[in-house]
This record gives C-alpha cells, structure tokens and sequence, in this order.
C-alpha cells in the first residue's frame, strides 16, 4: 500500500524526522510512505493524479515553519505563503472531496482543510499549545472506524500556535479537549483531520521543543508536560486499515 505524505516543510532534518515518525507509528502495517513537498517540488495541483499516482491514501502533514496567522505581522513571508498553498492547492483539495479520497490531515494540515472550507485560522492564544494533553471523544466518535477500540479519553501530543475558529459545515467534531475545541474532525466518510500529531511519541516532542522553544511559555520545563499517547498513534494504523483497506473492497 503506498500512501503520499504531502510535507508544508523546507528544513532538511525536520523534513526526515516527519517521514520518520509517520513511518515508525505504522510500522506494524504494511505501508510505503511517499513524500511530496508542497514547497520545494513543483507539484501539479491542477492535476491532482499526478501527485496521487497509484496511492491509495494522503497524508497532509504539520509545520513548524508556516502559519496562517502565528502572531506574525500582516504581510510575513511565511504567513503570505501559507495563504497562498492553500489557494494553489485549491484543485488538488477539491479532487479529494470530490472524490472522498482517504486522507489524513495533520496539524497545519488540519488548519489547511478547515481554510479551504471558509473557516478562519487565528492564533487564538487560548487553544495554542505545545506538549501532551487529554482529549474526549464525541458520541459520533466512538463508532468511527478511525477511532475504534480507543478510549473515550485518551492523551495526544500537540505542537501549534493557530487553531480553528469553528467546524466547517459540512465537518463532524470527533474529539475536543479544553485546550483545543477542534481537535478531529471528519469529512465525508473517507477524510479527517486532527489537530494533534498521532505520529509523534514522547520524545519526538522533546526533540522539537529544542526546536522551537518559544512554543513554550517562559521558564516552562518541558519534561513536567511531556507524556506518551500510544491511543492517539493508534488513530494512524486505525486510518490504514479501517479506512483505506475498507475503500479498496
């Protein structure tokens, strides 16, 4: 099975580590993780099979490099750009509802989808976060297939300054915590995305807080607020073989 990782990266290590950290949480099935990167190849976003080619799945990844708002100034480089994928991709986003193409979307990801749905993406300080945290799901959760045999709460590591202001119309809110209102939603019957990053463990974490410490507010010691997510792992073998594996029959 091949699925096609879509990177919003341009740093060579974090890059790796991504490919990395997807290919360890799916190790226990057979997968083959294919990398395309939304700024660096040239993809054809206007002929959306090119980059889908013989894949049976897409990933759209994170990003510690790219916001829609971040508390950057108005006209930021970074800020611009990530408007502008999300434009450039508009072909490619529109295949995939169309088509209810299993995709998985993560983190800067999950803020892609919900902008191309017409919803706003702030850096809403009360949501914004770094580190492990608990979240519920909905009723409507607990007899999805992505979710199947999970906890109704379980922890999920998250990494983001923006969020969600609401749930597209057309989405169904599968989980929530405190700190996140948004934090998996589903599309259709085949797509999802989730704020949180199910292919990072406890120590990925760590690793790229030394990355990005101002995620972290001031004198916050990272290893008091770090905890292992074995559940929300599970949500990745879950997208394979309950979602992906079921849209092939």
């Amino acid at each position: 099975m091949k699925i096609i990782l879509i990177q919003f990266r341009t740093n060579k290590d974090t890059l790796k580590d991504e490919k990395q950290s997807f290919a360890k949480a799916l190790s226990s099935v057979n997968v083959e993780i294919v990398t395309k990167n939304a700024f660096l190849d040239n993809l054809d976003w206007d002929n959306p099979l090119s980059i889908i080619k013989d894949a049976e799945g897409v990933i759209l990844g994170g990003s510690g490099e790219f916001d829609f708002d971040g508390g950057r100034i108005v006209d930021d480089e970074k800020r611009l750009l990530s408007y502008k994928i999300t434009e450039d991709m508009s072909p490619f986003l529109t295949f995939l509802e169309e088509n209810d193409f299993p995709t998985l979307a993560v983190c800067f990801g999950h803020q892609i989808i919900g902008k191309s749905h017409g919803v706003s993406v702030l850096n809403n300080k009360i949501q914004a976060k770094v580190g492990s945290h608990k979240i519920s799901l909905t009723e409507e959760a607990k007899t999805d297939p992505v979710f199947k045999d999970l906890p109704d709460s379980f922890i999920a590591q998250y990494g983001h300054k923006d969020s969600l202001c609401s749930i597209p119309l057309n989405a169904t809110l599968l989980a929530q915590g405190e700190q996140c209102f948004y934090s998996a939603l589903r599309y259709g019957d085949n797509r999802y995305s989730v704020q949180f990053h199910p292919e990072l463990d406890a120590n990925d974490v760590l690793n790229k807080i030394k990355l990005h410490p101002d995620y972290l507010p001031p004198d916050t010691d990272p290893e008091k607020i770090i905890m292992e997510s074995p559940h929300a792992t599970k949500i990745l073998v879950n997208f394979v073989t309950n979602v992906i594996d079921r849209k092939q029959i």
